[in-house]
């Protein structure tokens, strides 16, 4: 966001929580200098239809945005951003986790040690065991197989 204050470049925000994506418009000027948060939006947790979804590409395009960042929980955000992929132009759809909880002070972030070691995870499973159990233990790894399965899936068609 700093690197972008002084540009002309759009962002659009799209968080989990009501008012958390406000909120960090309002964190990205102060903090960041960085007055070019477009809109801000707060996706329904039960999803979005295809034409709920067009809606909101539109509204995205009306104001001209470049980099829609998006703040949900794994796997949620990476299935909202497939879907307006499919729908939008922008430069760059940004999946950022917790990012904006850390930003605005909702959740509190490792300290930069811990951070460096790469075991920021291993800090917030102890902050939140029954929430990030799951997902450490069962989503990240399912993941992990998918995509080593399909690269060698690929490697081996390509052969």
């Amino acid at each position: 966001m700093q690197e972008t204050s002084d540009k002309n470049i759009n962002h659009f925000y799209c968080d989990g929580k009501e008012d958390v994506a406000e909120e960090l418009k309002v964190v990205s000027a102060t903090s960041f200098c960085n007055t070019n948060v477009v809109g801000c939006f707060s996706p329904p947790f039960k999803g979005m239809s295809d034409a709920e979804i067009k809606g909101l590409t539109e509204r995205i395009h009306s104001l001209k945005t470049d980099i829609i960042w998006i703040g949900l929980s794994t796997p949620k955000q990476e299935i909202f951003a497939s879907k307006l992929a499919q729908y939008t132009n922008v430069h760059f759809l940004i999946t950022v986790g917790a990012t904006f909880d850390f930003h605005t002070g909702k959740v509190i972030q490792a300290p930069k040690i811990i951070q460096k070691v790469g075991m920021e995870w291993c800090f917030r499973l102890f902050i939140d065991p029954q929430r990030l159990y799951k997902r450490y233990f069962e989503i990240v790894p399912l993941f992990k197989l998918h995509f080593s399965l399909k690269n060698i899936i690929g490697a081996k068609r390509e052969l």
